[in-house]
């Protein structure tokens, strides 16, 4: 059975033959995958924000620069933990210094929009989930249910459970803190990466 080429591989054949030129979409895509070994480097710790600002500072096309803060950008989400989500800023914000136009402050001002985001519903997060321990505490039935070793055998566990109606409510406020504070993330990453193209 033939495998199946990936559009890199595509992209990167094309690239290697002199008569055909790259797309657009195509050139992109090899350009965030020469940056994947360096963004790796750094996700893992083995470089910081200035490491990368180093690896990056002779770098001429702007496009190159841009796929690095893009690739920044789309690693972030609504749980980045407070260190990781600081790495990233700081890399995004390293970067945009090599730019001959800079956005420096209209960056940072929104990556502190979406810090405050991601504490925000952190924290709603949390008092959702303790207004739902309480609940239990206050309210719940004792009942027994069968659970399964890991010797394999079933024994009957004692377990605290709350009415259908109660368990509903919490869903439902957790579903509606996720769908809107996404919501307001993408938009914001969707701000970001605007300023970043339009450089």
């Amino acid at each position: 059975m033939k495998r199946i080429k990936s559009a890199f591989e595509i992209a990167m054949e094309k690239a290697n033959q002199i008569d055909d030129h790259l797309t657009p979409e195509e050139e992109r895509l090899v350009k965030r995958e020469q940056l994947k070994p360096l963004l790796a480097r750094f996700y893992k710790g083995e470089i910081d924000a200035e490491g990368l600002w180093q690896n990056l500072k002779e770098e001429q096309d702007c496009e190159v620069l841009e796929e690095a803060q893009l690739l920044l950008i789309d690693s972030l989400g609504l749980r980045t933990p407070e260190e990781q989500f600081k790495r990233r800023k700081e890399a995004i914000l390293a970067i945009e210094t090599l730019k001959e136009e800079q956005n420096s402050s209209f960056l940072e001002q929104i990556l502190n929009q979406v810090h405050s985001l991601q504490e925000k519903y952190t924290r709603e997060r949390k008092r959702i989930n303790d207004l739902l321990e309480k609940e239990i505490k206050n309210n719940s039935q004792m009942r027994m249910r069968p659970v399964r070793t890991q010797d394999g055998k079933t024994v009957m566990k004692l377990e605290s459970a709350i009415d259908e109606k109660t368990e509903r409510r919490f869903k439902n406020s957790l579903t509606e803190l996720e769908a809107r504070s996404g919501e307001m993330f993408n938009r914001l990453l969707k701000e970001l990466k605007g300023i970043i193209q339009n450089n």
